[in-house]
């Protein structure tokens, strides 16, 4: 069952000051809004951002003050056969709870690793599936950049990297001895092991989506915005761990973005 991911959801407590910040610094557009979320494209993938009024809305253990990646989505053809795959692979299925209904959230599941993510036919506001017309379409505005990469801390990356190719119908691009990049044709999707992510004090875990990467075509310039409005970097000699990331920060809530212009693995 081929999926493909469109979909990439950040909460935070004020989505407008951090959809100002995408728009100002990538240069992606709104495509709708709504009292808790606002809805941005690249030109092909979603970038949604939530702010839940409470923590029925937010309709997880998270609640409404989390602050970090909440979820991604995923694009089928099929919502039956999508969900045979899923459970079959050891997805399991995440009640829609709480008062305001999500758009494009047709199901929601959580992976063996209890990551939560959309499964969807219907697809997001500035979402393209097709491969071939995704990866050929125009950037959001002159310039913008391009969401091309998104990085989970898993336990077992070979089971992680299993339920991908089960569930998802993703395939691997490459492997190291600490990543698995797999890729849907359009995005790469990065595996690395939960002690082992950007920014974690020693003999900390993380398990979950932990960043999320866009292809520009100037980092410098890219990155001059991105302090301007408040992004503090992350990057150090030690602390970028693969060619692909030529810079990474944190956005104004604490988000790590990785820039560069040199595509992840996999991605188009």
């Amino acid at each position: 069952m081929k999926g493909s991911l469109r979909h990439i959801a950040i909460s935070v407590p004020d989505k407008e000051r951090e959809a100002k910040f995408y728009e100002d610094c990538f240069g992606f557009t709104r495509q709708s809004e709504s009292s808790i979320a606002a809805r941005l494209s690249d030109g092909a993938i979603s970038l949604t951002l939530l702010t839940f009024p409470t923590d029925e809305d937010a309709g997880d253990e998270r609640g409404k003050d989390f602050v970090g990646m909440h979820h991604f989505g995923i694009w089928y053809d099929d919502m039956k056969a999508a969900c045979t795959a899923v459970e079959a692979a050891g997805g399991r299925t995440k009640p829609i709870e709480g008062g305001i209904p999500m758009t494009g959230a047709e199901l929601k599941y959580r992976d063996p690793d209890g990551v939560v993510f959309d499964v969807s036919v219907g697809g997001w506001h500035g979402a393209i599936k097709d491969m071939a017309a995704a990866a050929a379409a125009p950037p959001a505005s002159p310039g913008a950049g391009r969401i091309r990469h998104i990085a989970l801390g898993v336990p077992d990356m070979e089971k992680a990297a299993a339920y991908c190719e089960a569930a998802y119908g993703f395939t691997r691009a490459k492997q190291t001895k600490k990543r698995i990049y797999m890729t849907d044709g359009l995005i790469n999707f990065t595996l690395m092991p939960d002690d082992d992510a950007p920014g974690l004090a020693p003999g900390e875990r993380f398990v979950g989506i932990h960043h999320f990467g866009i292809l520009v075509d100037d980092v410098a310039e890219t990155c001059r915005r991105m302090e301007a409005a408040g992004a503090t970097s992350m990057t150090t000699a030690s602390t970028l761990d693969t060619a692909n990331a030529q810079g990474r920060y944190r956005d104004p809530y604490g988000i790590i973005v990785e820039v560069s212009a040199n595509n992840w693995e996999g991605a188009s």
